[in-house]
């Protein structure tokens, strides 16, 4: 069922970019960062120690498709009591991740500026996590953890072209973030 749910975004991306029109993209790579404004475990609340990160290497595979190469960084922290002893613990959250996406674009003359796209993502995601005493006087020790796994997940964005080359997005994904907004670079070919 979780599978069908993530692939939903990729298909119906898929569709709207066949449906439109077949010009050529004048660009084939395409670079970017984002920062994230929605912290990825929301859910719990927790504090940003600083705002999630992530950047893209992106490769146009035919004009409404590409691969892209992505990461990111995000740290934050809550405090929450202990199940056993009741005491406050202080939990922080490093957590990174590496990974590839496959996106559906619309194309670059249907819209004007605009490209709308989706697609899923596989990504090795690792997560340290410290819990420690929120006062040091507290009985509980300090402890590590560290969780690695693969994920796969869907994306959805939009990216607006200022000029041929530079562009804002945002973007609404499981990653650094849940919501991204960001710049990027193309090395679109001038028109002659």
């Amino acid at each position: 069922m979780r599978t069908l749910i993530l692939a939903i975004p990729f298909c119906l991306s898929c569709m709207l970019a066949t449906a439109q029109s077949p010009n050529a993209a004048r660009f084939r790579w395409e670079l970017g960062s984002n920062i994230g404004l929605m912290p990825t475990f929301a859910k719990d609340r927790p504090d940003m120690l600083m705002l999630p990160v992530s950047a893209y290497v992106d490769y146009r595979l035919a004009p409404n498709f590409s691969l892209s190469a992505t990461g990111g960084h995000s740290r934050s922290a809550l405090v929450r009591n202990s199940s056993i002893t009741g005491e406050p613990l202080y939990y922080e959250n490093s957590y990174s991740y590496v990974g590839l996406r496959l996106a559906a674009h619309t194309s670059p003359y249907r819209f004007d500026r605009w490209d709308i796209y989706g697609g899923l993502s596989g990504m090795l995601v690792f997560s340290d996590i410290s819990v420690g005493p929120l006062n040091k006087s507290a009985s509980v020790l300090a402890s590590n953890q560290r969780h690695n796994k693969f994920v796969l997940t869907g994306f959805l964005g939009a990216r607006y072209a200022l000029t041929p080359r530079w562009g804002i997005q945002a973007e609404l994904g499981f990653g650094a973030s849940l919501l991204n907004l960001g710049i990027s670079y193309r090395f679109a070919k001038t028109r002659k």
